[in-house]
């Protein structure tokens, strides 16, 4: 069903009692009564320590969590002379149709700055408040993304594909540009909200991929090796270490096309470092062919014929009659 507006009519009705602001801040939420308070306590503190005598509202867009995320968040006493409204956001389920509510009320109350700030944050602080808001307000910006404070290995989708791409097709360098925390002007709502996209996938996105189900289509696999590798890559045979395709029981005989990335990144490490400390027990020997004459020369006593030269780049796989 298409809607025209993601505000219900009690939404609406309370902005109209409200008329006006100078900000409002936006929390989208789903389930998050075990978070939400603290991240509604933060935003209130924040309002109250820097922007006293602005009008501001905080705005909870829910998306009809089954546990008691709009009770906390009812409950929670904010500071004075602000504003609260929970509501529950009308069309297709998803962090795109919350923001769509926010956007038309941060219009509808022709606000100067709108911020968003996820439910789940831990680590928000009153001070997060100011860092969004600033620059709109003080600076004239009409967006404002965050930059985190994170250990080199986190956040690695983001910093090396979502970012890198982002700056190649539109020429911008947002650090963060799918971050859940951001702000904006009332001109960029007000456009965002005008766009006809409402009813397309851009409404559910924000899937959580921990507590949503993902449906998944496999579409290549891969079915090799056999060979019996212990933790580290040793096999039964003295000093051969192996990973990778070769081996089989990490995912089963068959496996999807792509986990051999993950699996030689893992195991290839574990057999390297393995091999590395084994190799500082062995003595090495000669080298030698011997080993290849001696093949070569049980197959000429077993009588085997082999015409077929190796290695065979395009081999015959059509069954021959014989």
């Amino acid at each position: 069903m298409n809607y025209d507006t993601a505000l219900r009519g009690y939404t609406s009705k309370r902005i109209e009692e409200i008329d006006s602001a100078d900000i409002l801040i936006g929390i989208p939420c789903f389930n998050n009564e075990k978070t939400i308070a603290h991240v509604i306590q933060m935003v209130t503190h924040g309002l109250a320590k820097y922007y006293k005598n602005q009008r501001s509202v905080i705005f909870i867009a829910d998306g009809g969590s089954t546990d008691d995320t709009r009770e906390a968040a009812r409950d929670f006493e904010i500071k004075p002379w602000q504003e609260k409204i929970v509501s529950i956001y009308r069309g297709p389920g998803g962090k795109g149709t919350a923001l769509r509510s926010l956007f038309e009320a941060a219009d509808r109350l022709d606000v100067r700055v709108c911020a968003m700030v996820d439910s789940d944050l831990r680590s928000i602080t009153a001070d997060w408040v100011q860092y969004l808001l600033d620059p709109v307000l003080e600076r004239g910006y009409q967006f404002v993304a965050p930059v985190y404070m994170r250990h080199k290995y986190d956040g690695t989708i983001t910093n090396n594909i979502v970012y890198n791409l982002t700056r190649a097709l539109y020429g911008k360098q947002i650090r963060q540009p799918i971050g859940g925390d951001f702000a904006l002007s009332r001109d960029v709502a007000k456009f965002y909200t005008e766009q006809d996209v409402w009813t397309t996938d851009v409404a559910r996105f924000g899937i959580d991929i921990i507590k949503d189900p993902i449906l998944v289509y496999p579409t290549l696999h891969y079915q090799n090796g056999g060979v019996a590798l212990g933790p580290n890559g040793e096999t039964n045979v003295p000093n051969l270490y192996g990973a990778g395709e070769i081996s089989g029981g990490v995912h089963g005989r068959n496996r999807l096309m792509g986990n051999s990335l993950l699996e030689i990144c893992v195991f290839g490490r574990r057999a390297g470092r393995a091999a590395a400390e084994r190799a500082k027990e062995v003595t090495l020997g000669k080298l030698s062919l011997a080993h290849v004459d001696a093949w070569n020369k049980e197959v000429a006593e077993l009588g085997i014929v082999e015409t077929r030269k190796s290695p065979i780049l395009l081999p015959d796989y059509v069954r021959h009659q014989r």
